[in-house]
């Protein structure tokens, strides 16, 4: 998988848009440089637009344990991401929302980009 990471210092939103096929090693990879882009702007919004993935290749198991992945590395409980999801992998983003927010972290999934800017923005 591959990304492009940018910091919007107007809107204090940390814009990452992804495209191939997210895997297990790709997912571990980008969340340690999302944190790096986190601590380096001490900025807790997160725009992810996941629309261009397009495969998911993480067990419903290695979706679950993503969230205690972020306890482990430190990311702190007080980041809100708004996820952009492609309607084919829905389903597994939706229970990556859920056990998210059951961990302690603020995810919304969103299909229009202006309407999850919006909500982070709030």
């Amino acid at each position: 998988m591959e990304w492009e990471i940018e910091y919007n210092e107007d809107d204090k939103i940390i814009r990452i848009k992804t495209e191939g096929v997210l895997d297990t090693e790709s997912e571990e990879k980008l969340r340690a440089d999302v944190f790096n882009w986190i601590k380096r702007h001490n900025c807790f919004h997160l725009l992810l637009d996941h629309r261009q993935i397009k495969e998911l290749k993480i067990s419903t198991t290695g979706i679950y344990e993503i969230p205690k992945k972020y306890i482990i590395q430190n990311i702190p409980h007080n980041i809100k991401i708004a996820m952009l999801v492609p309607e084919a992998q829905l389903r597994d983003f939706k229970f990556y929302e859920t056990v998210s927010n059951n961990s302690g972290y603020v995810v919304m999934l969103f299909t229009e980009i202006e309407t999850a800017a919006a909500w982070l923005k709030k």
